[in-house]
């Protein structure tokens, strides 16, 4: 029984430990895809308001520094995007995908930016036909690169939640080994002690009960009466059998 209480007790520490370690690094990676759509959200924001402020674009010198500050903006979070993710398991293949489609907009965004780079230089405004064209078709890789970075985070939710399952079903497991070899042995051992503990007691006032001409008295180390019973009781005039538990063995 203690071989099989050992044992238990180390499946149940390793389980423990497989099950934080698996929680902390899917709510890591949780985490890194909940950024990564953030990220891809605003870079379809910013890339409309480049798109209104091109429109605007030499009607006031406010215009090309905002133009600029979304430019920067939206570059920066482009590089972020572009970023390789070494993680692996369920949803990498449809990350990757996202990542392929994102790393194809690169042009869009470097039209933007000789766009901009004109403007500056050579005070030229840029065609609206062609800035209307490029943002439409970011927008459109965007949406499926999200669409994409959507599906690889549920995959991984579900895979999370089986996991779980999974886990918890294998603790459910280890509590039933640990009541069928553990808790239900003891329980019947003191049971079977409880048992034969009764059996003794009434052997023993059996013994007792009929002792002929006396009585038989167990004392504690304190000397105190434990039991006493006996025939002789009854042909004296001491209290009742029972009524010396606990006294003092003088009268």
């Amino acid at each position: 029984m203690i071989r099989h209480q050992r044992t238990i007790t180390l499946l149940s520490i390793g389980l423990l430990i497989v099950n934080q370690c698996f929680i902390q690094y899917w709510l890591f990676r949780k985490q890194y895809d909940s950024e990564r759509l953030n990220i891809s959200g605003r870079q379809r924001m910013l890339s409309q308001r480049i798109t209104v402020e091109m429109y605007r674009l030499g009607q006031n010198d406010e215009a090309y520094q905002r133009l600029s500050e979304y430019f920067d903006q939206w570059n920066i979070a482009h590089r972020k995007l572009l970023k390789e993710d070494t993680g692996i398991g369920p949803g990498s293949n449809t990350h990757l995908k996202a990542l392929n489609i994102i790393k194809g907009l690169s042009p869009n965004i470097m039209f933007i930016g000789r766009a901009l780079e004109r403007y500056s230089k050579e005070d030229k405004l840029p065609e609206m036909a062609s800035i209307y064209h490029n943002q439409q078709l970011f927008l459109q890789g965007m949406e499926k690169a999200v669409k994409l970075l959507e599906e690889s985070s549920s995959t991984k939710l579900s895979f999370i939640i089986l996991i779980e399952l999974i886990l918890a079903a294998f603790s459910i497991s280890i509590i039933f080994l640990e009541l069928t070899y553990v808790r239900m042995p003891t329980f019947k051992e003191l049971q079977r002690k409880i048992e034969a503990l009764k059996l003794s007691e009434r052997r023993l006032a059996l013994i007792t009960e009929n002792f002929p001409r006396g009585a038989v008295t167990l004392l504690d180390k304190e000397l105190k009466v434990v039991y006493t019973n006996g025939l002789g009781y009854k042909d004296t005039e001491i209290p009742p059998i029972y009524g010396r538990a606990g006294k003092s063995w003088r009268y």
